[in-house]
Formats: C-alpha cells, structure tokens, sequence
C-alpha cells in the first residue's frame, strides 16, 4: 500500500520514549511533517536529528500540566492533520490497594485527559477540512489485565471507549480515530522490566 502525507502535518506525542521516535520516523519517511512533542527537549532533539531535514518541529510540553498544554496548542505553527499519541508514563507495578491518588491521576492525565484536551482544540478545524486521524498507541493491557497494574489497565481501556467515540462523533467529517492495540515492544523498558 503507498501512503502519502506529504501535505499532513501530525502532532506526536511521547515523541522522546522508543515507540514515539520511531513512529515520527516512519512517519517523515512517507512525507509527514512531524510536531514532536515531550518534556525532554534534547531527546525530542535526538528523534528531530534522524528524520529529514524539515520535517520535524519540537515542542517541549509535560503532559501532566494543562496549562502547559493549552498554551502549546495556542502556539501551534500550523494545521494539525492528525494526532498520534504514544505518550505513556512509566509507573511502578503496585498492588491496588497500595495505589496512591496521585499514581492514578497521572496515568490518566497523560493517557486521556490530554488528548481529549487536545482533541477537543483540535477536531473542530479537521471537521472544517473534512480530514483528520486520531490515533491512540493502545495495548493489550485494554483486554488482559496484569497484576500490579490495575491504573494502566484503565487508562487503555479508556483510551479505547475514547477513540471508539470519537469514530463515532466525527467519523462523517472523514475523520478516521484509531487504537493500536500493542503487546509488549522490545525495547529498553522491556528489558527493564524482564
């Protein structure tokens, strides 16, 4: 299949972590220009330096703050096509009961509260264009629940209830919405973990 986005413009999340720098180079690799957005600017500054030349803006934004996050879509460049998240905090494995607030609260602030912030400034100009992609990097955790990782579970399983209604609100407005449902990537963290 050819794709083509040379004309599309993608903001990406958790363009710092494994899953996201190699997304936004695929990505540029089929014409993109990418919004690389983290905290860590010099990581996001490493995913800008394999990506062509051009293709790549970097934005510098915590996810667990709001604020920071409707100031950086006020200040956006351009036109955003599409939403790619791959942003997922780390999280240690913690019984339920051993759960704290503010685990849960960040897990979700990262996971669904800042896309739907995100989508909710975004989606009325794809709507105009009538053109637009939602995409969330799920996981199988949405479906087989770990021990340990109670918070996690809930926050794939919510990105997922979200994505499905945003296919269903806006999918007449040729905006497509997405969760890529992943097992375990081999990687860094995995090897952490294991």
């Amino acid at each position: 299949m050819q794709i083509d986005l040379s004309q599309r413009t993608i903001l990406l999340t958790g363009a710092s972590g494994e899953l996201g720098r190699k997304t936004a180079v695929e990505l540029a690799k089929v014409g993109a220009h990418c919004i690389l957005m983290a905290r860590q600017v010099e990581a996001l500054q490493k995913t800008a330096q394999q990506m062509p030349e051009g293709s790549a803006s970097v934005l510098s934004v915590d996810l667990t703050d709001s604020q920071q996050i409707e100031g950086a879509l006020e200040a956006l460049p351009r036109h955003v096509d599409a939403i790619v998240h791959c942003a997922a905090p780390t999280f240690k494995y913690t019984k339920l009961h051993q759960l704290t607030e503010d685990d849960t609260e960040q897990q979700f602030q990262v996971g669904v509260h800042s896309m739907m912030q995100m989508c909710t400034k975004l989606l009325p100009e794809m709507m105009l264009k009538r053109w637009g992609r939602v995409v969330f990097a799920s996981s199988l955790a949405s479906l087989v629940s770990g021990r340990g990782a109670a918070h996690y579970n809930m926050v794939k399983s919510a990105q997922e209830s979200l994505i499905r209604s945003i296919a269903l609100e806006y999918g007449r407005y040729q905006i497509c919405a997405n969760a890529l449902r992943l097992g375990p990537i081999d990687g860094e963290r995995l090897s952490k973990r294991e």
